[in-house]
């Protein structure tokens, strides 16, 4: 063989092994899920097998049958592509554990999930919200990424979580620029949220349609809420997306207590046929800014509650549709702190509704009032008729309240005090934070009885955690209520006792065995659903005391004040503002039970007794706990 020839030869095998080579690392670029034979009962397993290949590109074509499959886990620097025509569907029968997602990128950076033509990624929401197939949740995402960098979404169908679409949260990561982008998305049908945020730095959302979210609370399009000051909130942009026909908001925007403030922009979205459509509530700094918005057929489009000054809200150029008459008031502001309420710029606001209607309202529970708004509001006739409105009139007119601002409460001290008698019918509360007393006669055991009136739909199972004082203060141990109708027995010593409840948004009845059962009302005591006659005791010499009750936003209720004979001394009116009831006594009164009755209530409402009042409500009056020595 010549040297040239053999060269040639060399050569030739040289190119094979390139040719070789090319091949198997265009191989390693890109993997078909079918290539790891998928079952057609539950592909889990070759499913996985493709994502944990290490190919960069992972390419779910089509079958001819549906991915079923059970949680699968994203991985770094992957492109994961979904055919025309392809279903990834969650096994029926699976995901037993409450967080068990369909896909879950835990610390990955450098992930597109995308879909060419109509691909869908669905999960069985029915069954979830059955407690007798599954342990009821609200944690089931279709996508979850936790301290997740670099994701793309995009061009999918996203439906029928048992939780959320896409959640986005920092888990146990550090702080981060997150960088998410979700685009040309249809999430439909959730449990809880179409998209709820815990922690991001850097998220855009683009044309995406986020629609019918019900099951659980918030069931809104997108839900911004931190779980703790080291979340955050910042650099976010929503643009071209539509929210319609959530069970609750379009957009929540609630991030409290955060070390950085947020950053929200949302620009050229349509709100619509939503229960609220922006609902905004205690952030405590940043800025939110609405741009060429448009809510329409909302019950309350814009809702800010709870924001004093540190918040910039800013609603250029947008539109409130109201012409179908389905909001009653399409502003409305409130806040339970306070301070003034203030950071509003409205900037060209327009809204489209009667002239006739209300624009705006305006509630300080505490006596806040509202700084004058920025920008302009124009109200526009359905003849095309226009009309402004004036802010500041309207600001003028809401003012502080120095009433609500002095109204204090004594504190709960009933040392000395015991029961005139005997127990009395129930009433529903509803809240974190429910105490009630207890006389004990160091004797008798007492039963304390609590049953469920009201619950969420698909509610988990009870886990209400309760927490006993004794007479002295001191913690005396505590107890987890488990069940819809639960049954509690102690015997202390003799004396008062406290108990803490949490009923986990429950409203829940409590009856005792025994005399001297009442509930604390120097904070807001949260009533649920509850008509009837509550009673109080004054004590010898108070002269002027006053009661505070108070309706939830949009929720009215009526109340009277009367005295031991019976006679209506105040009363307040059919609605849901905060309403004081002042009485007078002569200043040798006695020791006596006044009665505070309730004509009406929608659903829930505040009670708080005024000082001097001990700050106990009593369902019957033979349970109120007087002086012993003073007595009635």
């Amino acid at each position: 063989m010549s040297f040239l020839h053999a060269a040639a030869v060399k050569w030739k095998i040289f190119l094979l092994l390139a040719m070789s080579s090319a091949l198997l690392s265009a191989a390693e670029e890109t993997v078909k899920v079918s290539d790891f034979k998928p079952d057609s009962t539950n592909a889990t397993a070759a499913v996985q097998k493709a994502i944990d290949s290490g190919a960069k590109q992972v390419v779910f074509d089509n079958p001819g049958f549906d991915y079923i499959v059970e949680p699968l886990f994203l991985r770094s620097n992957q492109e994961l592509i979904f055919e025309d025509g392809v279903h990834v569907r969650a096994r029926p029968g699976g995901f037993k554990a409450r967080n068990d997602c369909l896909f879950r990128g835990d610390g990955v950076e450098n992930v597109v999930m995308r879909g060419h033509g109509i691909a869908v990624l669905s999960m069985n929401k029915k069954d979830y919200q059955n407690p007798e197939l599954y342990n009821l949740g609200e944690w089931r995402h279709t996508v979850s990424l936790l301290g997740c960098r670099n994701v793309t979404i995009k061009d999918l169908i996203l439906r029928s979580s048992g939780g959320d679409g896409v959640y986005i949260a920092r888990g146990k990561h550090p702080r981060m620029e997150n960088n998410i982008l979700l685009e040309n998305l249809l999430l439909d049908d959730h449990h809880r949220q179409g998209v709820s945020v815990i922690s991001v730095n850097g998220l855009v959302i683009r044309d995406c349609r986020i629609q019918n979210t019900s099951g659980t609370q918030p069931m809104s399009g997108i839900d911004f809420e931190p779980n703790s000051p080291s979340d955050e909130v910042t650099n976010c942009l929503i643009e071209g997306t539509e929210f319609l026909n959530n069970a609750r908001a379009g957009i929540i925007l609630s991030c409290r207590n955060l070390n950085t403030p947020s950053s929200v922009t949302v620009r050229n979205c349509r709100i619509a046929g939503n229960s609220e459509g922006i609902y905004i509530s205690d952030v405590n700094a940043g800025t939110a800014r609405f741009e060429n918005c448009r809510i329409a057929d909302c019950r309350m489009p814009l809702v800010i509650r709870n924001e004093r000054s540190t918040l910039a809200m800013h609603f250029p150029g947008c539109e409130i549709d109201n012409r179908s008459g389905k909001a009653e008031i399409p502003i409305r502001i409130f806040t339970d702190f306070p301070e003034n309420c203030g950071g509003i710029d409205f900037g060209q606001l327009i809204i489209r509704q009667d002239p006739g209607r209300k624009v705006m309202a305006f509630d300080g529970y505490a006596g806040a009032g509202l700084d004058l708004p920025a920008g302009e509001i124009t109200v526009i006739a359905p003849d095309e008729k226009s009309a402004a409105f004036d802010l500041r009139k309207f600001a003028e007119e809401h003012g502080p309240n120095p009433e609500l601002l002095n109204f204090k409460t004594s504190p709960v001290r009933l040392s000395g005090y015991a029961p005139v008698q005997r127990n009395g019918h129930p009433f529903s509360v509803r809240s974190d934070a429910v105490f009630f007393v207890q006389y004990c006669d160091g004797k008798t055991p007492v039963k304390l009885h609590f049953r469920t009136t009201w619950k969420r739909p698909n509610a988990a199972k009870p886990a209400m955690p309760m927490e006993i004082f004794d007479p002295a203060g001191t913690s005396n141990g505590t107890f987890i209520i488990d069940k819809e109708d639960f049954t509690y027995e102690f015997k202390g010593g003799r004396g008062v006792y406290r108990f803490f409840l949490n009923t986990k948004g429950r409203a829940v009845n409590i009856e005792s065995s025994a005399p001297g059962f009442g509930f604390e009302a120097d904070s807001k005591l949260k009533m649920f659903r509850c008509k009837g006659t509550l009673y109080f005791y004054v004590p010898a010499g108070a002269t002027n005391f006053a009661v505070q009750i108070q309706g939830e936003i949009g929720e009215p209720v009526e109340a009277e004040l009367a005295d031991p004979s019976g006679k209506v001394r105040a009363s307040a009116k059919c609605e849901a503002d905060v309403q004081i009831l002042k009485a007078e006594r002569p200043a040798n009164a006695p020791g006596e039970i006044w009665s505070l009755r309730i004509p009406f209530a929608e659903e829930d409402y505040a009670i708080r007794l005024g000082a001097p009042l001990p700050p106990i409500l009593y369902t019957v009056p033979e349970n109120t706990l007087v002086p012993q020595k003073q007595g009635l």
